[in-house]
């Protein structure tokens, strides 16, 4: 059976910037998602990708480029973390402070490996594979350090002080706060210890 051969679309339909198909996946994206998602990847767009990517057709945006485009990112993030240990703020252009973290690092480029995803499921592009799919591309973040959180009794002493009408802390539970404090700091007993003798976890 004899077929019109498909018309074969223009460069710029199959094979566009990442300006333009990023703009087009964010334009599809309206009224999907929460306003405040939708701000994140615009700022995540504005402000990350497309300074660095604008101009690359999808099948250019090689596994070396987003590679590239994190280490890059990684750079950028130790030099602003230097100048802060160095009591310098670094800024932006307009005046605004630069910040950069492990996280938002992983955000872009999961942002960045959606956008390529859509790209690569649909028929009509040149792209086939999602290359800022790969794990390795993210960031590691570094763990807290172990003392990064309050203990019990001082999440209640913070309570108290703050005087919280909402939630006034019950006469047994204060009592029950100065018996931990009392054990921790005069007979220092471990925090096992302090439970065993409360009967509490």
């Amino acid at each position: 059976i004899y077929r019109e051969p498909a018309e074969e679309l223009p460069l710029e339909e199959r094979d566009p910037t990442f300006h333009v198909w990023a703009s087009r996946w964010l334009d599809m994206r309206t009224g999907e998602i929460e306003p405040k998602t939708f701000e994140h990847y615009e700022y995540l767009l504005r402000c990350h990708l497309l300074p660095a990517l604008h101009g690359y057709r999808l099948t250019e945006l090689t596994y070396r480029v987003v590679d590239e485009f994190k280490k890059r990112k990684v750079d950028e993030m130790r030099r602003i973390q230097a100048a802060a240990k160095a009591g310098v703020t670094l800024r932006h252009a307009n005046g605004r402070p630069m910040k950069l973290s492990p996280k938002t690092i992983n955000h872009t480029i999961d942002l960045l490996s959606a956008i390529l995803g859509a790209a690569a499921r649909d028929e009509e592009l040149d792209i086939k594979v999602n290359l800022a799919d790969d794990r390795r591309l993210r960031v590691k973040i570094p763990k807290r350090s172990a003392r990064d959180f309050l203990e019990a009794d001082e999440v209640l002493s913070l309570l108290v002080a703050g005087e919280v009408a909402d939630n006034p802390v019950k006469p047994d539970t204060a009592r029950a706060a100065d018996e931990v404090r009392r054990l921790r700091d005069l007979e220092h007993l471990t925090w096992k210890e302090i439970a065993a003798r409360m009967r509490r976890s």
